[in-house]
C-alpha cells in the first residue's frame, strides 16, 4: 500500500516537473528581488553633523556669530524620523544663542505624511519614497485651506556617500516664486 501511495506520487511529479521548475525558479527570482530592495536602501541611521551647505537656506548675517545644525534620524522598517536640531549664537542680541529643535515622520512605503512646521505655525505635507540608493521627500504648499489642489515645493534626495549624509534639493519655480536650491552635506558624529 505505501509502495503504490510513493509510485504514485513519484509519477505525479514526473508529469508536473517544469510546473514545479518554474514555480521554484519564480521562487527564486522573487526572494532576490526581495533581498535586493531590502540591501538597496539606504540607512541613515545615527547623529549627524552639518559639514557643508551650498546655497544655505540662512545666510550668516552681521548679527549672527555662529550656526548649526545637527540631524537625529531614527530608520526601522518604513519609518524615518528626523530630529533636526538649530543653533544660532548672535553678536549682540538677546538671548545670544538660539536652538530650534524639530521631529518629523516620513514613511518610506509612499502613504505620504503631514508634520507640523518648526515654528509650529503650519502643517507641512509630504510623500517620501524609497527609489534606488536614495530616500525622496516631496514637500507640497497647499493652494489654500479649504482646496485639494496643491503645488510641489520641493524635491529633497537623501543618500549615504563615501560615508556622508547628502540631501539635495533642486531650485523650483512655484506660484509664489522661485524656492532655492541647496546642497548640504553631514559628517556622522
Amino acid at each position: 500500500m505505501l509502495r503504490t501511495v510513493v509510485d504514485e506520487n513519484k509519477a505525479c511529479i514526473k508529469r508536473h516537473r517544469s510546473a514545479i521548475v518554474l514555480l521554484l525558479l519564480c521562487l527564486v527570482v522573487v526572494m532576490e528581488a526581495t533581498a535586493q530592495s531590502s540591501t538597496s536602501r539606504p540607512d541613515l541611521n545615527g547623529n549627524w553633523a552639518l559639514k557643508e551647505d551650498k546655497l544655505a537656506v540662512v545666510e550668516l548675517s552681521d548679527s549672527v556669530e555662529s550656526f548649526s545644525v545637527n540631524l537625529l534620524i531614527e530608520q526601522s522598517n518604513d519609518i524615518l524620523k528626523i530630529r533636526t536640531i538649530t543653533k544660532r549664537k548672535y553678536r549682540k542680541r538677546s538671548p545670544k544663542e538660539e536652538e530650534v529643535s524639530t521631529t518629523m515622520t516620513y514613511y518610506l512605503d509612499g502613504r505620504g505624511e503631514i508634520n507640523s512646521s518648526s515654528a509650529g505655525t503650519y502643517q507641512v505635507e509630504s510623500v517620501t519614497e524609497v527609489k534606488g540608493d536614495k530616500i525622496v521627500i516631496t514637500r507640497f504648499m497647499m493652494k489654500s485651506k479649504s482646496s485639494k489642489n496643491r503645488e510641489v515645493l520641493r524635491v529633497e534626495e537623501w543618500f549615504i556617500k563615501s560615508g556622508e549624509l547628502i540631501m539635495n534639493a533642486e531650485p523650483r519655480r512655484t506660484s509664489v516664486g522661485t524656492i532655492g536650491g541647496s546642497r548640504q552635506v553631514f559628517a556622522r558624529i
